[in-house]
């Protein structure tokens, strides 16, 4: 015995949306940082590089730098 329409729907469109929590796009689980996370400018420009913008806001002077004040 078949199922009906609306109930293979259903669990098609639960099927989809398990699917779309478990693999979510790296957008969405980017962790924040702050200049105090980071040991060395070093560190923090990687972080920096990483995106096309200043996801992080770590570049507070908007001189291509981030966390100029600490230790390269």
């Amino acid at each position: 015995m078949s199922r009906p329409a609306f109930l293979n729907s259903l669990v098609i469109g639960i099927a989809i949306i398990i699917l779309i929590m478990l693999f979510k796009p790296t957008e969405a689980i980017i962790q924040d940082y702050n200049c105090s996370d980071f040991d060395s400018q070093a560190d923090a420009q990687r972080e920096f590089e990483k995106y096309n913008y200043d996801i992080h806001g770590l570049d507070r002077d908007k001189n291509g730098i981030p966390c100029s004040s600490l230790p390269r």
